[in-house]
């Protein structure tokens, strides 16, 4: 049945999908080249991950990761570092794990060797430098099946076959006439597909440099590549632009090139087409640069000769590709090809393609027989003539050279299918009875020991034992050098550790000190403080209190009286105590002995004056002359006329026998009353000195007290509307404290009064 556009076709690949790998089995941290050559900037094997940094303009290096070194990369790590310019392409050796070329802008190709555990320094001599381009070198490739062959290509506009193994270079091709973008050998290394700037795809061969065939490729001269398709060599597949800027991917007959066979018009992006190919299964993958999209197609012999599989999206773009080779996929999870993307944010996430299958078994048609590490010739035949197909492995019979890294599902393909490694136990007993009748079966005469395929098969399976054991010695080399760092990296951190812990030991023992001398001033503070309270509570217990006199200022103690207040009432009483003579003190006297008697102070609720003096207490008493809203008290201190022995009260002033007996009962009737004021105002504020107002009508006979008149000047002192506060001192009086209720309550109060 022929096929028509628009059928779908069957195939065994249009269901293959891409599955990235955890985060935390990618590589971070890798500063990769940042170059706009469409190069080869990542390589990969079954061992090692090489990638181009970014020197910025400080000569040219790529990184080499051990594969399993998974996670944050540090800056420092060693690196191969022996070009003086920027690096444009790198390719591992197909034949042997350890060894790298690359190409330089300084013109050159260098081989590296790279050590079985990685590197532990900086690589700055190579095995081999071949040079020979007059301008930087933008492509190199090995030879699929010859050792030590090696293709480059510049900006010369050259192609030059090298012998790396002796330094030399046995074929210049110069038929290019413009950039070269491209290069690609096919099946057995015979002949080399290019593609150039000036718009030709050209056939030439390897060995002699002639040019086979030419034909315009794609009609665009941006980048462009190519791949030889089969063993055949008869088809090549290419990747480009159109006219109309569109990409493109195309398939070419070289018996009928002067059209392509069938072209797939992919879309209009502007970025590259990175091409990668799969001949073993006949896979193209075309992966934008700088976008996330990753398209395959099938190569056909048959319509349509280019199938269209499907595709893989990704958000984040790439800057470019590597790819695996076969040796080290997972067979179990029929994986088919891995590439690993380098996202523009500086870290590596490998990117496995599956092809879904139901059945666990070994998937013959996905894994057919693939090319081996063993080289199917020498570079010395290769230049004699001989072409020759690569040496061949079956995945299936276990062997799996190299080996790959452990799948994301936790088990390797040497575990599963690498069943071979179990024989040679088997003839370990005959190989040591018969050793001396083995040259005799390989020279056919027979003999009573092995039969010569038995041998054939022994010494084969020695082989792979060899390498097997080759592999383990490498594989412990890596562990044992990982080891080493790890311990290094371990006994920093210790020694950083112990460095910091001595550190804080020593800044523990001196706040130690420090506290310590803190406690012990706290301790006499405390001390000190008891011993003044003691004091304070003698003083106070004793009644002593400010006593303030014309011609001297003296405080004894004051219990609990604000210092400021204190302060500021001596002051004040020195300033006004000078101009204060004794017939001032006489006048202010007679003012009170010409008042009313009787006639308590209210305030303007009309209710008694808690605060109201009494004259009950014995002892001294003191008036106070306030003088300014600030609270700055004036005392003067006069002497009680009143008897302390008789308990009776002299009067000097009382002229009449009948006023004297109308004070007297006017004063007891007071007395009773002040009494039963003075017993609440004492549960109210347990204090021991009473502060009271008396109005101008207090008795003259039992205080002495000066007219309190804030805002009124001195010469009308005594006035009928001044209030007088009196301190009347006894064995129980003490200074109202400071943080009492009715102290604050009076201290803010706008009414003319004054506390002490």
């Amino acid at each position: 049945m022929s096929w028509r556009k628009g059928m779908v076709t069957h195939s065994k690949f249009r269901n293959v999908y891409g599955e990235p790998y955890r985060k935390d089995k990618c590589y971070e941290n890798v500063r990769f080249t940042k170059n706009a050559w469409d190069g080869t900037y990542c390589a990969v094997n079954p061992k090692f991950l090489a990638v181009v940094l970014d020197t910025s303009g400080a000569g040219g290096a790529f990184l080499v990761i051990p594969l399993e070194k998974v996670g944050h990369q540090k800056l420092g790590d060693p690196r191969v570092a022996g070009h003086q310019r920027e690096i444009l392409d790198i390719q591992w050796n197909p034949f042997n794990d350890h060894i790298i070329a690359s190409a330089s802008e300084d013109c050159t190709i260098k081989i590296w060797r790279i050590p079985s555990g990685g590197l532990t320094e900086d690589l700055l001599e190579p095995l081999v430098d071949l040079r020979g381009h007059q301008r930087k070198v933008g492509i190199v490739r090995w030879h699929p099946t010859a050792n030590g062959i090696i293709a480059s290509a510049a900006f010369d506009f050259k192609v030059i076959i090298w012998n790396a193994l002796k330094a030399k270079s046995l074929c210049v091709i110069d038929c290019h006439r413009d950039t070269i973008f491209d290069l690609a050998f096919n099946y057995d290394g015979s002949r080399i597909a290019t593609t150039s700037k000036d718009k030709k795809i050209r056939i030439i061969h390897a060995r002699t440099g002639k040019l086979l065939q030419q034909f315009a490729g794609h009609a665009s001269p941006k980048t462009s590549h190519v791949a030889f398709t089969d063993d055949q060599s008869d088809h090549v597949v290419s990747s480009g632009f159109s006219t109309s800027g569109s990409r493109e991917i195309s398939l070419w007959d070289l018996n009928k090139s002067s059209s392509p066979v069938q072209t797939d018009s992919i879309d209009n992006s502007s970025s590259i087409l990175m091409l990668h190919y799969d001949m073993d299964i006949k896979v193209a993958y075309v992966a934008g640069k700088g976008d996330g999209m990753i398209r395959y197609y099938e190569i056909r012999r048959e319509e349509p000769f280019l199938l269209r599989l499907s595709e893989y999206r990704h958000a984040s773009p790439q800057k470019t590709l590597g790819k695996m080779s076969k040796r080290g996929l997972d067979f179990g999870r029929c994986e088919v090809f891995r590439f690993y993307k380098l996202h523009p944010s500086n870290w590596i996430e490998p990117l496995p393609m599956f092809c879904p299958r139901r059945s666990d078994e070994f998937q013959e048609d996905l894994y057919p027989p693939s090319p081996s590490m063993q080289p199917a010739l020498t570079a010395d035949e290769w230049m004699s003539g001989i072409d020759k197909n690569p040496n061949l492995i079956s995945f299936k019979d276990g062997h799996h050279l190299g080996g790959g890294p452990t799948s994301p599902s936790g088990t390797s393909t040497a575990e599963k299918y690498n069943n071979m490694f179990n024989k040679p136990a088997k003839f370990e007993k005959q190989l040591s009875k018969g050793a001396m009748s083995v040259s005799n079966d390989v020279n056919g005469s027979p003999t009573a020991g092995i039969s010569k395929s038995m041998v054939e098969e022994v010494q084969s399976v020695n082989d792979e034992e060899n390498q097997k054991l080759q592999q383990r010695c490498d594989d412990q080399e890596r562990e044992i050098a990982e080891l080493k760092r790890t311990v290094s990296l371990k006994d920093d951190r210790i020694a950083k550790l112990e460095r910091e812990l001595a550190s804080k030991n020593a800044e523990i023992l001196d706040t130690k000190d420090e506290l310590s001398k803190k406690i012990d001033e706290l301790r006499e503070a405390n001390q000190r403080l008891k011993m003044k309270m003691q004091t304070d509570s003698t003083d106070g217990r004793r009644g002593e209190t400010t006593i303030v006199k014309s011609s001297q200022v003296s405080v004894q103690s004051i219990p609990d009286r604000p210092k400021q207040l204190v302060q500021e009432s001596i002051t004040s009483s020195k300033k006004r105590q000078m101009s204060l003579e004794d017939h001032d003190i006489h006048r202010a006297l007679d003012d009170v002995h010409r008042e009313p008697v009787g006639s308590s102070y209210r305030d303007s609720g009309g209710r008694n004056d808690p605060f109201y003096s009494t004259s009950g207490s014995t002892g001294t008493s003191y008036s106070a002359n306030t003088r300014d809203t600030n609270t700055r008290d004036t005392y003067s201190g006069s002497t009680n006329t009143r008897d302390t022995s008789s308990g009776s009260a002299k009067t000097p002033y009382r002229k009449q026998d009948s006023e004297e007996e109308y004070h007297l009962e006017n004063i007891e009737a007071e007395l009773e009353s002040l009494r039963e004021d003075l017993a609440r105002t004492r549960e109210v504020r347990h204090g021991k000195t009473n502060v009271k107002y008396v109005s101008e009508e207090s008795s003259p006979g039992h205080t002495r007290t000066v007219s309190s008149d804030r805002g009124v000047d001195s010469s009308q002192r005594g006035g009928g509307d001044g209030k007088r506060m009196v301190i009347t001192t006894s064995s129980h009086a003490r200074v109202p404290r400071q943080d009492s209720t009715e102290y604050r309550s009076r201290l803010g109060s706008q009414d003319k009064k004054s506390y002490l």
